[in-house]
Order: structure tokens, then sequence, then C-alpha cells
């Protein structure tokens, strides 16, 4: 019994050890609160949503870096339009992150022909920290509905790698399976 576990241990470890870590993507994910203030089409039940892209973690200590050239592919929905990195997009992403790389301060700015994305987090002062999204129509640009959220702030999370957890039901499995088979 002790050979079937101890078998199942190295070969999760060996199942570990070839892992992607170092080629493995980052996902980013944002969440912004609700908006406060709405115009056309926006209601006060939207908010700023929206994953980054990038190949590898954001470092420690960053301050008001430009990760801009470095985003993969990105998507933001503000309740009425998605802008992504498939589109003809204007894009700007500028981080500040703590001494575990999660992100602090942010501004990330979003324009395109039908609108704009903006969402910018503190040190800021409080009356400046805001998420808006903006629809434009015409061809001069007319805003035709508008959604802001001021005085709150979003929330940043990294979202887990998918394979992380798939290699970790797998050994917990050949560890439970080991010991029904010793028997």
């Amino acid at each position: 019994m002790r050979t079937h576990a101890l078998a199942a241990a190295l070969g999760l470890m060996g199942l570990l050890g070839l892992a992607p870590s170092a080629g493995a993507m980052v996902v980013y994910a944002y969440t912004g609160n609700s908006y406060d203030s709405v115009a056309g089409g926006y209601t006060t039940s939207m908010q700023i949503t929206g994953t980054i892209l990038v190949p590898v973690r954001l470092g420690p200590n960053l301050t008001n870096q430009d990760v801009s050239a470095g985003v993969e592919s990105y998507s933001f929905h503000d309740g009425l339009q998605t802008l992504a990195g498939q589109v003809p997009v204007a894009a700007s992403f500028i981080f500040s992150t703590d001494q575990n790389g999660g992100i602090v301060t942010w501004s990330v700015d979003l324009s395109g022909s039908a609108g704009s994305i903006s969402s910018s987090g503190p040190p800021l002062p409080v009356s400046d920290l805001i998420d808006s999204g903006s629809d434009l129509a015409g061809s001069f640009g007319q805003v035709t509905g508008a959604g802001s959220g001021a005085n709150a702030q979003g929330l940043w999370a990294i979202v887990p790698e998918p394979s992380t957890a798939g290699l970790l039901a797998l050994g917990l499995g050949l560890l439970v399976g080991s010991r029904r088979w010793g028997r």
C-alpha cells in the first residue's frame, strides 16, 4: 500500500514539474461598482467589467507602470458595449502593484469608433475615482449615452489558471485511487 502511495506522490510531482508555469498566461479580471450617474441607455445596475491577458504576473512594487505593450488581449464591457483587443481600439493600461504584485492603483483607458471605457483607481483623491463608459453615434461622435460611478473603487483579481486546478484534482485522484488499489 505504501508503494502505491509513493508511486502516486512521485507521479504527482512529475506532473507538476511538467506544468507550464513560465509560459502560462495570466488573466487579471476587473469588477467595477455600479454606476451612480447615467444617461441614455445606461442604468444604475450597470458597471464596468473586464479582463486583460498578460504573459507573466505583474511584478511587485510597480509604480505607474505602462504595461500596454505587454497586454496580449483584453475585453471590457460597460453595460452596453464591449471593447476588446480584436477591434480597432486605442488602449492604455497603467498599473501600480503592492509587494505581492496585486494591483493597487490603475488607469485603464479604451476608446474606439463606437465609444469609450475608462477606469482609474486610488491613490487619487476619493472624488477622482471613476469608472465611465460612453456610447457614441453619428459621424461626429456625439455621445448618446453615458454611465459613471465615482467615489468608489472597483476590484482587480487574478483568475486561477485552469491547468493548476486540473493538476491538483488529478493528483488528489491518484492519491485516493492508490489507497483503494492497495486494499
